[in-house]
């Protein structure tokens, strides 16, 4: 039976094909396309409180070193020596008054300046040391604590490609007006297509069946008194909970941002957890996911203690949502490999404009028109 007698066509913006993530090929052509030409998420101004605090990054496979300068500013760099290119700093995360390149000891500071050079004394007149510093990523940009960068000189404004998300990040990281702050960090990995992550997390569909013993377990809000799925565009937004209001917005219990195309911040009131996913492909099935856990400065330590208790039990590493959405995914990525399946439907709620209920898929077209710009 051929696929076109599985399914009646539909407009584009409501299926996607199965190779998509799939082909190997397909993804080569999206590090060249998104991942080095758009803004990535690196990390978090408040990862980095202190002058020579640093963390290493990528994007599109090319590693990058964020370093907080003695000027106060953080900037990113290319992490590979000027030398002989080698990785200057190899620790995923730490503190460095300097960072020396272990091939031939090369020394940088934390303003990427090189300071030191071994045996000096064979290279002619033409060397000057402030010719050789590490080389900045060609963009660079913070928004509300976030650190973004690109590899593409020309990508637009930061601002100008949040757009509409803008407003629903600023809430997102933030709570009763004041910042959220960097509290902790943890990292796995799933054998599964970096888009599928991305589309389950903005994709209200699934907590009722996939978390149902979950949810009623814990009586979520999240899932009452109403919720949305909204088109941002190229970004996307799934929302819930209408118990509360606070600085003129809507109220909302649950929300959870996708900047396009693979950062995501998940705002829970009233006890959080607050956090940031940061979704790194490794491969065309293999995913590396960082999530940055969040919490207001300067909150009573029980307070505290309790928003780490809810994080973990939603989010950690053997918290009840994330093991549930990690074991799906990496079903559908195997399911995904029968080529004749049919093709994959984003199509709930494709008829009621860019605003939905919180189980249609409007957040997923939006994504998909990302993707496809």
């Amino acid at each position: 039976m051929s696929e076109s007698m599985l399914q009646p066509e539909l407009p584009e913006e409501w299926r996607v094909k199965r190779e998509y993530y799939t082909s190997a090929d397909l993804y080569l052509l999206e590090e060249e396309r998104i991942f080095r030409k758009l803004w990535q998420f690196v990390g978090l101004e408040s990862e980095l409180p202190k002058p020579g605090d640093f963390k290493r990054a990528a994007i599109a496979g090319e590693p990058l070193l964020v370093v907080r300068g003695e000027d106060g500013a953080a900037r990113v760099f290319y992490n590979s020596c000027r030398h002989r290119g080698a990785i200057v700093e190899e620790r995923p995360s730490g503190h460095a008054p300097l960072f020396r390149c272990l091939y031939h000891h090369w020394c940088y500071d934390n303003r990427g300046r090189l300071v030191q050079v071994t045996m000096p004394s064979a290279y002619g007149g033409w060397f000057k040391k402030e010719n050789y510093g590490l080389i900045e990523v060609p963009r660079q940009d913070v928004f509300r604590g976030l650190i973004f960068a690109s590899l593409d000189p020309g990508v637009p404004p930061l601002e100008d490609c949040l757009g509409a998300a803008a407003a629903h990040l600023d809430y997102a990281m933030t709570f009763s007006g004041a910042p959220l702050e960097f509290v902790a960090t943890y990292s796995y990995r799933i054998r599964a297509n970096w888009k599928l992550f991305m589309e389950n997390t903005v994709e209200g569909y699934h907590p009722f069946y996939l978390h149902g013993a979950a949810l009623t377990e814990r009586s979520s809000a999240s899932q009452d008194g109403g919720g949305r799925t909204v088109d941002l565009g190229h970004h996307a937004l799934w929302e819930g909970g209408n118990l509360q209001r606070r600085e003129g917005m809507a109220g909302r219990l649950l929300t959870h941002v996708l900047l396009f195309p693979n950062c995501l911040a998940l705002h829970h009131e009233p006890a959080g957890p607050f956090a940031v996913r940061q979704v790194v492909p490794e491969s065309v099935d293999r995913t590396a996911i960082t999530v940055y856990g969040l919490a207001p400065g300067g909150e009573a330590r029980e307070v505290r203690l309790k928003r780490l208790k809810n994080f973990n039990a939603s989010w950690g590493p053997g918290g009840r949502n994330g093991a549930d959405d990690n074991r799906a995914l990496e079903l559908v990525q195997e399911g995904l490999k029968a080529r004749m399946g049919g093709e994959v439907l984003i199509a709930r709620g494709a008829e009621g404009g860019a605003e939905g209920g919180v189980a249609d898929e409007n957040s997923l077209r939006a994504f998909w028109r990302g993707w496809r710009c």
